[in-house]
């Protein structure tokens, strides 16, 4: 999603648009800062398997009222930031209940470092592998693809 929200930020061709794409930043930055702390509180306070899941069961909503925006060419400067913002506090809510906090209760003592490491490197690989798959989504003309027109012939 980070990838397809910075696209739609470069929607506009004059010299706002490096300004549209400071404010996406901004959306997504702001809610953390603003969340964090209250994240913690509720990660201590209530269950952290269920606000988890209701947590990334919010995410998908919006990230899939962007994708059906984005489908129906309703997709505005100012439904981004606020998707944007939405995410951005759904994030701040789930990097409390992440990594440290679960892991050891999920896992025996005994495979607590195997899988602490195992968690960080699939985080590191979707990080890393995640934009490189959408670079190459992007540049095999996959804007083509989302308008109902037909990819080019291979080769």
């Amino acid at each position: 999603m980070q990838v397809g929200r910075d696209q739609l930020a470069h929607l506009p061709a004059d010299a706002v648009a490096a300004r549209a794409l400071g404010f996406v930043g901004l959306t997504r930055v702001v809610p953390i800062v603003v969340f964090s702390l209250w994240g913690g509180v509720v990660a201590d306070r209530y269950d952290r398997r269920r606000v988890m899941i209701a947590t990334q069961l919010a995410m998908t909503a919006v990230a899939s009222a962007l994708a059906a925006l984005t489908f129906a060419r309703r997709e505005t400067l100012w439904l981004l930031y606020a998707l944007n913002f939405l995410v951005g506090r759904g994030g701040a809510l789930r990097r409390a209940r992440r990594g440290r906090p679960l892991i050891p209760r999920l896992v025996p003592p005994e495979e607590l470092p195997g899988a602490l490491s195992l968690n960080f490197s699939v985080f590191q690989a979707a990080m890393i592998g995640g934009p490189a798959i959408a670079g190459l989504i992007l540049a095999g003309h996959a804007g083509a693809l989302g308008r109902g027109a037909r990819p080019p012939p291979p080769g």
